[in-house]
């Protein structure tokens, strides 16, 4: 087995679509580590993200795979769907991410039924999906970044990790 390339996986979408299954099937593969941002309201998210940010990149350094399981991009989107905007340019954070990075987009039809569902089990931040989801394939769609598209409800997981480059 030789040397693991260094490489930083970023998993976006909206709540209710696999994303950290998903995260946690890559660091199994990779052997990486999950970083998992959240948001909390009295937080200065710009400072978060940033802080995520350098601890993925000394990861990267090191040559451990990364996992950032949502990251500046539901900034962007969260934040124009409610909260009328972004806090920070969070383009010009992703942009200093670099080449050694996998987007990976989640998406599913059932996303807004799925939200609705975990709401029953676990607190959740918001009350509805629908726009988030228009927002993101919005977002995803005009992004320069080159995504890879999951949907774990047509998409066999394993496979989808398995062609991952890692």
């Amino acid at each position: 087995m030789g040397v693991k390339e260094k490489m930083i996986y970023v998993i976006e979408g909206p709540d209710g679509t696999g994303k950290t299954t998903l995260s946690k099937a890559i660091a199994e593969k990779v052997g990486g580590e999950i970083l998992h941002p959240g948001f909390n309201k009295k937080w200065n998210i710009e400072k978060y993200h940033k802080a995520f940010f350098k601890l993925a990149t000394e990861f990267d350094e090191m040559g451990i795979p990364t996992i950032l399981d949502r990251w500046a991009p539901s900034e962007h989107v969260y934040a124009s769907v409610f909260r009328g905007g972004e806090s920070y340019d969070t383009d010009a954070l992703i942009k200093k991410l670099g080449a050694d990075v996998v987007w990976i987009y989640c998406r599913n039809d059932n996303a807004v039924a799925n939200h609705f569902k975990n709401q029953t089990i676990r607190k959740e931040m918001f009350d509805d999906m629908t726009e988030v989801v228009k927002a993101f394939d919005q977002y995803v769609s005009e992004s320069p970044l080159d995504w890879r598209m999951y949907d774990y409800d047509k998409v066999d997981m394993n496979k989808f990790v398995e062609e991952l480059p890692s």
